[in-house]
């Protein structure tokens, strides 16, 4: 392949044609070679980032909270409904669901 022509070819494409070409060669590349092409830019990024610790525990401690509530589940199935299923208790106490 012929790298100046190459160029001179990709030079004259709009920059949505580039951009596909870009996604596809990202595709292509394998990890180590994305770090070595992208990682500037992936560095830069995170650089950029302005995370305000305070508000992010926050909004973590508010999910974990809510997900103990059983906010983020679906409500209990009552098994009777559920054909098929048996709740099974073991001599030490646990419980085990079993399909039949």
């Amino acid at each position: 392949m012929d790298q100046e022509r190459l160029f001179a070819t990709l030079g004259k494409q709009k920059k949505a044609i580039l951009f596909d070409l870009l996604q596809d060669a990202y595709e292509a590349m394998n990890t180590e070679q994305r770090r070595h092409v992208f990682g500037e830019f992936a560095e830069q990024e995170l650089q950029s980032a302005n995370i305000n610790g305070r508000e992010l525990l926050d909004r973590i401690q508010h999910f974990h909270r809510d997900s103990l509530n059983g906010v983020y589940y679906a409500p209990s199935i009552s098994t009777p409904k559920i054909s098929g299923i048996s709740r099974k208790r073991l001599r030490n106490g646990s419980t085990f669901w079993e399909i039949v």
